[in-house]
């Protein structure tokens, strides 16, 4: 009889490095934000990284999304791997959970170093950069293999739990 998977496995340095690189290498992410109205708002955004590995999301205090930041901070990231049409959900997925802190002028050249096309709107007067401090992260490796990974092992900000 073959031996039992865990329900909710521990996590791997493979698991830790293909979250880090969904990370790296994902030009866009979806963020999920309380909104002003305390319903649920989502928006596309588009993730950097500082040189040892913070997250960073640049947000316009018009925007719902920059509103949402600036008066709360709680977020959601999801980052996505390619995705089979036929099998969507055997995409690779990570999902950070944490706050959005103003993240110091130094991290404006990571961010740009990642996101070159922000130059054009970076330091209009409504851009604020924030630097992610992370509560947790939910890896989904593809069918059947999903796990929590604790932000240590990406080497990532920490929050303290709210």
């Amino acid at each position: 009889m073959p031996a039992e998977r865990p329900l909710r496995p521990d996590p791997t340095p493979d698991d830790a490095a293909l979250a880090k690189t969904l990370m790296a290498e994902s030009v866009t992410a979806t963020l999920a934000v309380i909104g002003l109205d305390d319903l649920p708002y989502t928006a596309l955004t588009a993730p950097g990284l500082t040189a040892d590995g913070q997250l960073l999301v640049l947000a316009s205090d018009l925007s719902v999304h920059g509103k949402a930041l600036k008066a709360d901070g709680r977020l959601s990231l999801l980052f996505t791997g390619a995705i089979d049409p036929d099998h969507p959900l055997t995409a690779p997925r990570l999902t950070i959970s944490g706050r959005a802190v103003l993240a110091e002028p130094s991290d404006r050249e990571s961010y740009l170093a990642c996101q070159p096309s922000a130059a054009l709107y970076f330091d209009f007067g409504d851009m604020q950069l924030y630097l992610i401090k992370m509560v947790s992260a939910h890896l989904v490796a593809g069918f059947g293999r999903a796990v929590s990974i604790p932000p240590v092992m990406l080497k990532i900000s920490l929050a303290p739990i709210p």
